[in-house]
């Protein structure tokens, strides 16, 4: 785990090449093509965090939710990507609606992690015009 914290750019990459390899051959296209959508914009904006945070010596925990989660997807599309065949109905839906529940999941994160860094960021920047 503690080598998982070291960046969220390879955590996000790793989760986005998962994705991209699994999702032209199980029969859930579409909610991995969800989370590529989501996934995709992140990894930039992630990047320039975490240099931001480097140059301002944030401790590098401050996206280990986010980072956290998108190990937790990038194993569960691992996971899924083993429910093959069409004989197996009840394995391809519940990796849907794992993957459903994930990408809520994986928003809600986001959005918390980003906020949280956006409002500490504006108290900085009150703090250095003061």
């Amino acid at each position: 785990m503690a080598d998982a914290v070291v960046t969220g750019i390879g955590a996000a990459w790793q989760f986005l090449n998962v994705i991209m390899v699994v999702k032209d051959k199980v029969t859930f296209e579409t909610e991995l093509e969800n989370l590529q959508s989501i996934l995709t914009p992140i990894i930039s904006m992630l990047e320039e965090i975490e240099q931001l945070n480097r140059e301002a010596n944030r401790p590098r925990e401050e996206l280990a939710p986010l980072i956290s989660k998108m190990e937790e997807g990038t194993q569960l599309v691992s996971d899924c990507s083993k429910v093959r065949g069409c004989l197996n109905l009840c394995g391809r839906y519940c990796c849907k609606a794992k993957l459903k529940a994930f990408t809520k999941s994986f928003k809600n994160i986001y959005s918390t992690v980003m906020l949280a860094q956006i409002a500490r960021d504006q108290k900085d920047n009150r703090r250095t015009q003061m």
